[in-house]
């Protein structure tokens, strides 16, 4: 779900941000193509501003607006009232808080404006249009040059300046609608593939629970047939002056294999038991001591690495205590200490040491052993599998050891976590969380 999810956002982000892009590109197009059009319609009324300029009011920067002109030549020639009609038809330039109009003739000289609204642009192109947009003040400028129809030379410039308030206020609830509507799709989104995958899932979860369930009641009822097959052939060992040679090491054979399966048998229903546990898990542990644990653990274990000539070293710090089940714990500490034992060549080394550091309790066991494989790394805690060094070093074993160990970490709310070399040894650290 959370791959899934992860797949759904970045598809609705990269949509929106796309979205946003098309959209914003075409509003500040349509943005820029009205102020054009405004710059054009000013244009035509040019020759008219400058004619009259000259006329009445012979000098610059007099701040004058396009209405002091008009009013000034209301009495003038039809001429003069075609291009006054032709301004008062263009709603664009009424004068208002969001748009100002500047004529400049051709040396870039304000001749007369309408609006308040200003832009300071020191220099511009001659020949091309000039767009600028002011960010910190939210302001646009089109510069349109104008040129004469009969020898196409410049006779003056039009400065179109307007507010880009009500386009970015656009843009930001564009985005706001992107980012809600997205959410919301989210959400949906989430909702429908939660129901779908748990509809689809429902008979994968039903098979793998009667799975779980086949196991443990499988290796229950297996115990029994087991350990009568074992007690029956030790009681035909226990008479062996009536057994030819030939049997009795079949005999042997039998109890042997009857062992082995007896420990597969009990570890399968471990593993079942603890699968089938739930959140009220924890209703089941009690406080221990844990390095008293490791301390009684140790004691057998030293025995069986004195007969390997193996040094065990241990370095336990005292008042430890944890909150567990007491039989679990010593077999995650047995798994791992005698797969140390048993990989590790005589004359070899394996170290315990059991410390608290912050919210954690550090258990660590090193050894100088065959190691393991890098590409291996990954599968040691699969069940029922192990590694070629390991198959080689010790071909009994049913390969759940540390698929316990680590099942029994993780009940406990910890984990495990293993560094290897091969050829040099292994150290398996184990977490699990302090009580105060």
């Amino acid at each position: 779900m959370l791959s899934y999810l992860a797949v759904m956002i970045a598809i609705l982000a990269s949509t929106s941000v796309i979205i946003h892009q098309i959209i914003s590109r075409n509003l500040y197009r349509q943005f820029e193509n009205n102020a054009l059009k405004g710059a054009k319609k000013a244009g035509l009324i040019l020759d008219f501003i400058k004619h009259e300029h000259e006329e009445y009011f012979n000098s610059e920067d007099l701040n004058l607006t396009l209405q002091d002109l008009i009013h000034q030549s209301e009495d003038n020639t039809n001429f003069t009232q075609k291009n006054i009609n032709i301004y008062k038809k263009n709603p664009y330039f009424f004068a208002n808080e969001d748009i100002a109009i500047q004529w400049l003739n051709e040396k870039k000289q304000v001749l007369v404006r309408e609006g308040d609204l200003k832009l300071n642009i020191k220099e511009f192109a001659d020949d091309k249009i000039t767009k600028y947009y002011d960010e910190k003040n939210h302001l646009f400028s089109l510069i349109l040059p104008i040129r004469n129809n009969q020898n196409n030379q410049i006779i003056g410039y039009i400065k179109v300046i307007e507010s880009t308030s009500l386009l970015n206020n656009n843009l930001f609830w564009l985005k706001i609608s992107l980012i809600l509507g997205g959410g919301f799709a989210l959400i949906l989104t989430t909702g429908g593939a939660f129901f779908l995958t748990k509809q689809s899932l429902q008979p994968i979860v039903a098979s793998f629970q009667e799975l779980k369930q086949f196991t443990a009641d499988a290796s229950h009822e297996l115990r029994t047939p087991l350990t009568v097959i074992k007690t029956s052939a030790e009681l035909v060992l226990n008479n062996q002056g009536k057994i030819s040679e030939d049997n009795l090491h079949k005999i042997q054979t039998i109890v042997s294999a009857t062992e082995e399966m007896r420990i597969l048998v009990n570890d399968l229903l471990l593993l079942a038991r603890m699968d089938k546990e739930t959140t009220e898990k924890e209703k089941l542990f009690i406080k221990l001591p844990l390095d008293e644990i490791c301390e009684d653990l140790l004691d057998l274990l030293y025995i069986e690495a004195e007969s390997r000539q193996i040094s065990l070293k241990s370095y336990i710090t005292p008042n430890i205590w944890v909150m567990g089940n007491a039989s679990h714990l010593q077999r995650l500490l047995t798994n791992i200490l005698t797969n140390a034992l048993q990989y590790t060549p005589q004359g070899g080394k394996v170290t315990f040491s059991l410390k608290q550091e912050l919210n954690w309790i550090i258990i660590t066991i090193q050894d100088t052993g065959i190691g393991i494989n890098p590409q291996e790394l990954n599968n040691i805690f699969q069940r029922f599998w192990r590694g070629e060094e390991g198959r080689i070093k010790r071909k009994e074993g049913s390969g759940l050891g540390l698929a316990i160990a680590e099942k029994i970490a993780i009940h406990h709310g910890g984990k495990i976590t293993v560094e290897s070399i091969l050829s040099q040894g292994s150290t398996f650290k184990i977490y699990l969380p302090s009580i105060d």
